[in-house]
């Protein structure tokens, strides 16, 4: 059975589902930042009894530290990056997004790429209030709006992902 759907994205859309996947992808990054700021946070704590080796400390957590800026910074500038880059496709090529779903594959066609894909390549689809977002490694993020995608393609959609080995979140 195939199913066929017809979307057009606007740039709130491409806003939420990049914040979406960023928010979901920063989750193990959050919790290495937060063990090396409370690292920083101890080292930082002087005692007498410790004497010249209290320097090195302070100088590594003075390193740490840096590491911590220059991580947060790297993932804000990778996050405005895919930003300004969705944005700017779906303002070159539009909105609209031709998806047909079958058994075997997936198929997108818009202004910018068409391609089919079998189901095995994807391992997630992330449910959200505002959108659905179908993942690979391979081909990245779809976003499907959840207001323009009936129950009946959801639950095809969470079923393939499913049979193909990928999770639901």
């Amino acid at each position: 059975m195939k199913h066929q759907l017809a979307i057009e994205l606007t740039p709130a859309h491409v806003k939420y589902a990049v914040r979406k996947f960023f928010l979901k992808n920063a989750r193990r990054p959050a919790v290495a930042l937060v063990v090396l700021t409370a690292l920083v946070v101890v080292l930082r704590i002087e005692d007498p009894k410790l004497g010249r080796f209290a320097d090195l400390l302070t100088g590594f957590a003075d390193l740490m530290t840096m590491v911590i800026v220059v991580f947060v910074l790297l993932i804000l500038m990778l996050y405005f990056f895919a930003l300004k880059q969705r944005l700017l496709r779906l303002k070159r090529y539009g909105g609209k997004v031709q998806y047909e779903f079958s058994e075997d594959s997936f198929r997108s066609k818009s202004g910018w790429a068409s391609l089919e894909i079998k189901w095995e390549i994807f391992k997630s689809l992330s449910v959200y209030p505002l959108a659905l977002e179908l993942w690979s490694p391979e081909t990245g993020f779809f976003t499907l709006p959840t207001e323009q995608t009936s129950d009946e393609i959801k639950e095809f959609l969470k079923r393939k992902v499913v049979s193909a080995g990928g999770k639901i979140s």
